[in-house]
């Protein structure tokens, strides 16, 4: 989707933070870059300070305790296409 809008994007699976940060420093710079980040989670943004910088951002769930159809959580929380092409253009915008 970010590609049809004409943001071209690297897309990195992290399904476990702790491994990944105990990876060698210049790697994890290799994998993740210098542009903008979002880290999307269907969960709280705990643990994400450690790849996100203040200038990033993060889609996820702001507390715990939400319950609703899974369909109305992710619009509620921004774990949609819309909202994340809608973040990162934001972000490529400030660059």
């Amino acid at each position: 989707a970010l590609a049809e809008k004409g943001v071209h994007a690297r897309i990195v699976s992290m399904p476990c933070l702790e491994t990944f940060m105990l990876q060698d420093a210049s790697y994890r710079s290799e994998i993740l870059g210098d542009l903008p980040r979002i880290g999307i989670e269907a969960g709280i943004e705990q643990g994400w300070a450690a790849v996100l910088r203040p200038e990033d951002a993060f889609i996820g769930l702001s507390d715990f305790g939400a319950s609703a159809p899974i369909e109305a959580l992710y619009k509620h929380f921004g774990l949609t296409s819309e909202a994340i092409i809608k973040t990162a253009k934001g972000l490529l915008q400030q660059e």
